[in-house]
C-alpha cells in the first residue's frame, strides 16, 4: 500500500499540482481548510504526512501544525507558504514541522523533501519501539532538524556558506584542541561554528548574493546577522552558551566590533575562538568580488589585527597550528 499524504491549501490549483505530482508515487488527499484537515485527521489515522499552507481563511498552518503535534507528534508536517521570511520559518521549525517549501514550489524539490521526512519519521518510530525516548532526547533532536533545515536554507541563498562554515569548524575545534578545553566545550564548539551565520537567513538575497563589493547599507544590514541568529536560537530555549558565542562572533578585541562593543575577556572565549577562525577562512577563501589571500599573506594579517581584531593568546596558538598543519 502506498503511503497516504494529505494536502491542505485553499488554492485549487496549489492542491491539485500536488496531488498530480505525487499520485504516482503517493495516495493522495486534498482539502482547502485547516478545521476539515483536522477532522480528517481525526477520522483517519493512516496518513503519513502532512503538507499544509501557512495562509488559509480558517485556520493558519502553524495554528493546524500545533494541534496536529500535540495528538500525533510522529506525523510528519511540511509547511507550504509563500511568506518567505525567517521568522516564518522560526515559526514553523518551533512548533515541530519537519520541513519548509516556499511557493511557487519547485516539485523536484518537494520530492526531495518528502522522503527525507518520510524517512526520519520511520527512523524515530522504529527508535521508540526498541527504546523509549526522553523529552529531553526530542527536544535535542528536534532542534538540531531544525537547525539542520535553516542551514539548508542559507546555503541556498548563498552556496559560499557551506564551504565557509565546515572549515570555519575545523579551525576552530583545532584551536579548541590545542587550548585543551573539554570534549564538552569542543562539542559545543563544533555545533556553534556550524550554525554560527544562521543569522543570514533574515538577509536580503540580494546583498547575499551580491558579485560586487558592498556598499555602506548593504554592510549595515549585514551585520544585523549575529542578533538574528541569536533570536533564532532563542526560539528554541536552547543553547543559551551558544546563543552568545553567535551573538559576539564580529566582536573586536578593542572594542570596535558589532554588535554590542565588548573587548578584550568581555567577548566569551568562545566567541573569541569562532572570530579568529572565522576570519582566516574568509580571508583564503575568497569571494566573487574579492581574491583569495595566501596562507602567509592570511597570517600576516591575523598578526596585524592581534590586539586590536583578535585575541593576541589565540591568534599565537592558531599561527602555530597553521604552520604544524596546513
Amino acid at each position: 500500500m502506498n503511503e497516504r499524504i494529505l494536502v491542505v491549501d485553499d488554492e485549487l490549483g496549489i492542491r491539485e499540482s500536488l496531488r498530480m505530482m505525487l499520485s504516482d508515487e503517493y495516495e493522495v488527499t486534498t482539502t482547502d481548510g485547516g478545521n476539515e484537515c483536522l477532522r480528517l485527521l481525526k477520522k483517519d489515522s493512516s496518513f503519513s504526512l502532512l503538507i499544509v499552507d501557512v495562509k488559509m481563511p480558517d485556520l493558519s498552518g502553524i495554528e493546524v501544525l500545533k494541534r496536529v503535534k500535540k495528538t500525533n507528534p510522529f506525523l510528519p508536517v511540511i509547511i507550504l507558504t509563500a511568506v518567505d521570511t525567517h521568522e516564518a520559518v522560526v515559526e514553523a521549525l518551533k512548533f515541530g514541522a519537519e520541513d519548509f517549501v516556499a511557493k511557487p514550489v519547485d516539485m523536484y524539490h518537494m520530492q526531495e523533501v518528502i522522503k527525507k521526512a518520510l524517512s526520519k519519521s520511520m527512523e524515530k518510530k522504529g527508535r521508540v519501539k526498541k527504546k523509549p525516548i526522553s523529552v529531553d532526547e526530542i527536544l535535542s533532536e528536534n532542534f538540531m532538524e531544525a537547525i539542520q533545515v535553516l542551514t539548508e536554507i542559507i546555503e541556498a541563498k548563498d552556496p559560499y556558506l557551506k564551504r565557509h562554515s565546515k572549515w570555519t569548524t575545523e579551525y576552530a575545534i583545532a584551536i579548541a584542541d590545542k587550548l585543551e578545553l573539554s570534549k564538552e566545550q569542543i562539542n559545543v564548539i563544533r555545533q556553534t561554528c556550524l550554525l554560527h551565520d544562521i543569522g543570514k537567513v533574515g538577509i536580503s538575497d540580494v546583498i547575499l548574493q551580491k558579485k560586487t563589493k558592498l556598499s555602506r547599507e548593504d554592510w549595515e544590514a549585514l551585520k544585523k546577522h549575529p542578533v538574528i541568529g541569536e533570536k533564532i536560537l532563542e526560539n528554541f530555549r536552547l543553547l543559551r552558551i551558544e546563543q552568545k558565542m553567535v551573538r559576539h562572533h564580529h566582536e573586536r578585541y578593542d572594542g570596535s566590533g558589532y554588535p554590542d562593543g565588548l573587548e578584550a575577556e568581555e567577548i566569551p572565549l568562545y566567541a573569541r575562538i569562532l572570530s579568529v577562525a572565522d576570519a582566516f577562512e574568509s580571508m583564503t577563501a575568497g569571494r566573487v568580488y574579492k581574491s583569495p589571500l595566501s596562507i602567509k599573506e592570511a597570517i600576516e594579517e591575523l598578526k596585524t589585527g592581534s590586539g586590536t581584531q583578535f585575541d593576541p593568546q589565540i591568534v599565537t596558538v592558531f599561527i602555530e597550528l597553521i604552520l604544524e598543519k596546513w
